[in-house]
């Protein structure tokens, strides 16, 4: 929950941020780069960026 994050724009608890992270996977736009892959979703107004492993984990997420 790193203030340079941005969560504080949408998120007050660690499990709402789970929430709108698991929401930028299934419903973001996919872009593939050589070592990881961003799922980026507007959510109420807020550009979501998700980024996980090539298999699929989780590593980081931010508004921007």
């Amino acid at each position: 929950m790193a203030s340079k994050h941005n969560w504080s724009r949408l998120a007050k608890t660690k499990d709402q941020i789970a929430d709108l992270m698991a929401g930028a996977v299934a419903n973001g736009t996919r872009s593939t780069a050589r070592d990881h892959i961003d799922f980026t979703w507007v959510h109420r107004g807020q550009t979501i960026v998700v980024r996980t492993s090539k298999s699929g984990d989780i590593s980081n997420g931010w508004i921007k």
